[in-house]
C-alpha cells in the first residue's frame, strides 16, 4: 500500500480506533485467537494516532522532530528515538507536557534516577 493511501486509511481508521480503545473492546474481543492481523493493524493505527498527537500538542517533541530534521514519516523506524541524552535533559519538564504546561490537577510526578 502506497503511504498516501496508509495515512488516508489511518485517518478514517483512527477514531474508530479511538472508541475501541475507550470502550475497552480492544483489550478483551481482540486477545481472542485468530484476531491478531486486525489487533496488530489495530495497535499500529492506535500508535501512529499517538505520534500525530504528540507532534501537534507536545512543545518538546515537536522541537525534537524539528531538531532531528525528521519530516513526515512513511514507517515507525522512520520515527527518530527518543533517549535520556536527546530528549530528557534537553527540553524542560513541562515542555514534555501536553500544551508545554503541568497539568492543573491530578499531577504525579514519578521520575527515574537512570539506574
Amino acid at each position: 500500500m502506497s503511504v498516501s493511501v496508509t495515512r488516508l486509511v489511518s485517518r478514517i481508521v483512527s477514531p474508530v480506533v479511538g472508541v475501541l480503545h475507550a470502550t475497552g473492546v480492544c483489550s478483551t474481543v481482540f486477545l481472542l485467537r485468530g484476531f491478531e492481523s486486525l489487533r496488530w493493524r489495530v495497535g499500529q493505527t492506535g500508535a501512529w494516532r499517538e505520534y500525530r498527537h504528540a507532534r501537534r500538542t507536545v512543545p518538546a517533541y515537536a522541537a525534537f522532530l524539528k531538531r532531528e530534521q525528521h519530516n513526515a514519516p512513511a514507517l515507525f523506524t522512520d520515527i527518530p528515538s527518543m533517549d535520556k541524552a536527546n530528549y530528557i535533559t534537553q527540553f524542560p519538564l513541562e515542555s514534555r507536557c501536553v500544551g508545554g504546561a503541568f497539568p492543573t490537577n491530578g499531577l504525579l510526578i514519578d521520575e527515574s534516577s537512570g539506574s
